[in-house]
């Protein structure tokens, strides 16, 4: 069962109505805070996004490592782990290869009665 909430405790909540072959239903909906930017200058606020966040990651300090040093610092077992599952997907593509190319052509009788029927069209002409 659901509850209802006096309009005094909702603020403002926006009434939104759905209509229905058989019925009418109404739900209320919270508005959402408007979002206020937190530490963006004005030109930030104007700028494209993408770029910004480009900007932004071109001019992080390099608290990052590198690729290679990230793979050197990886533990024998966590190598392992990525070892067996590309292993396992690779396997899994394969064996979809595998059975698509095995089933092509052998639905109800294979390419033989295809190239019969073909034959048949081309003398009826």
């Amino acid at each position: 069962m659901i509850a209802r909430i006096p309009a005094q405790r909702l603020g403002s909540v926006a009434r939104r109505s759905f209509n229905s072959s058989s019925k009418i239903c109404t739900k209320d909906v919270p508005k959402a805070p408007p979002i206020a930017p937190t530490g963006l200058t004005a030109r930030q606020q104007s700028q494209d996004p993408h770029q910004l966040a480009s900007e932004m990651v071109k001019n992080a300090p390099d608290s990052r490592i590198s690729g290679t040093e990230a793979l050197s610092a990886l533990t024998p077992q966590q190598k392992m782990r990525n070892y067996s599952t590309a292993v396992g997907l690779a396997s899994f593509c394969v064996g979809v290869w595998y059975y698509s190319i095995s089933a092509v052509g052998q639905a109800g009788g294979g390419i033989d009665e295809l190239r019969f029927e073909a034959q048949e069209a081309r003398d009826n002409l």
